[in-house]
């Protein structure tokens, strides 16, 4: 199991060369090793250990058959169908196992031996969105930037930093697809998330939707469990019922109760609370950066101060400034979304040079001025430029 482990960690290897944000890799490396590592936990339980055991009043029923009969049919527990609590009269009853009656409703739970293909198909999913990037990406800033560009010779180093610049200024305004393709993935890696949630919340009969939230409020008000039931129990029970029909010797039909432990769901409880948390967090993060990247889209200017932040102290209070200022705004976005790209993949003060030259090769288009910052005339001093 160890080995497992250790070959998911490769997931996290670091990459030399990032063709994608950091909370676009939240979801296809950071998630799809948790939910790896949960599956491999959950199977493993259920492989090695025993997920459940059951027993019955009469010793006539082998223990393997209705251990068997109960975990690949289902068990249930019962809850009071009114308020929601156990019977006040017998404080030893345990809450999930109460008499059947007609104003009990029985909750059934037929998930257990499905978590770890369900865990699986989830990581899978989570995984779809980097990989389909991969396939429209293809290579393109690995060739472009060498992922050992840091540490070229000076020569060597210039020689790059020309090619890189060549390249960036031949194919201006052929890549707007290409950032196209990438947000659209980073779309589809958000609508996954949300997604994921409400499969979860089918797969446990419509009570996974709020059920960190209120794990949180019963931690938080420290209700009775002598009363209350435990959201944890509740979607998670470790002790539950079993009904099993056997025929006597008369052959008419038998009904058996048994009550089963569900060792497994002390793992699943936690399991799906961490999902829970994650998946949320994940939702939450993927909106605010879509939010961040409509502004990036919508606002030139905004994708400028985005690329002044990946370059070097020394190369923002350049001479150049103002130029650089132009020309990054003036470009298309995907041209901006490529020379981002570049910028996660070599050293500031390199990038630096990159837009420095990029900025004096790139004719800087009439229309800029009028269209971003509504001034006349394109030769700009740069204590005109400091005033924007």
């Amino acid at each position: 199991m160890i080995s497992l482990f250790t070959s998911l960690s490769k997931l996290w290897r670091i990459r030399h060369v990032h063709i994608d944000g950091l909370v676009f890799r939240l979801h296809y490396m950071l998630t799809v090793i948790i939910l790896l590592s949960f599956c491999i936990i959950n199977s493993s339980k259920q492989l090695l250990g025993e997920p459940i055991v059951c027993e019955t009043s009469r010793g006539a029923i082998d223990a393997k058959i209705i251990n068997t009969f109960c975990y690949i049919h289902y068990t249930y527990t019962v809850f009071d169908a009114t308020d929601q609590k156990t019977s006040r009269t017998d404080p030893h009853l345990h809450r999930s196992i109460g008499a059947d009656s007609d104003r009990i409703a029985p909750t059934n739970h037929p998930y257990y031996q499905w978590v770890w293909c369900v865990l699986l198909l989830q990581s899978i999913c989570f995984y779809i969105p980097h990989w389909l990037w991969k396939c429209c990406e293809g290579n393109k800033i690995s060739s472009l930037v060498s992922s050992d560009l840091n540490y070229f010779d000076d020569t060597a180093k210039d020689q790059k930093i020309a090619l890189i610049v060549h390249y960036l200024k031949e194919s201006r305004g052929r890549h707007d697809w290409f950032a196209i393709k990438y947000f659209a993935c980073e779309a589809l890696a958000l609508f996954n998330a949300i997604i994921q949630i409400v499969a979860n919340n089918a797969f446990l009969d419509e009570r996974y939707a709020t059920y960190g939230r209120d794990i949180l409020v019963d931690w938080w008000t420290k209700s009775d469990p002598k009363i209350t039931a435990d959201p944890m129990e509740r979607n998670f029970p470790i002790l539950s019922k079993c009904r099993y029909i056997s025929y006597g010797s008369s052959g008419g039909p038998e009904r058996i109760d048994a009550m089963c432990v569900l060792s497994i769901n002390i793992y699943n409880q936690k399991i799906y609370l961490f999902i829970w948390f994650w998946l949320y967090f994940l939702v939450a993060v993927t909106a605010l950066l879509m939010v961040h990247r409509f502004i990036l889209l919508s606002w030139p200017l905004m994708r400028y101060y985005q690329l002044r932040c990946r370059m070097d102290s020394s190369a923002i209070a350049g001479d150049n400034q103002c130029k650089r200022k132009q020309m990054v705004c003036d470009l298309q976005v995907g041209d901006w979304f490529i020379l981002y790209l570049v910028s996660l993949n070599t050293e500031p003060i390199i990038f630096g040079q990159i837009v420095d030259q990029l900025s004096q090769s790139v004719p800087i288009r009439d229309r800029f001025n009028s269209r971003f910052f509504a001034i006349e005339g394109t030769n700009l001093s740069v204590a005109e430029c400091s005033k924007m």
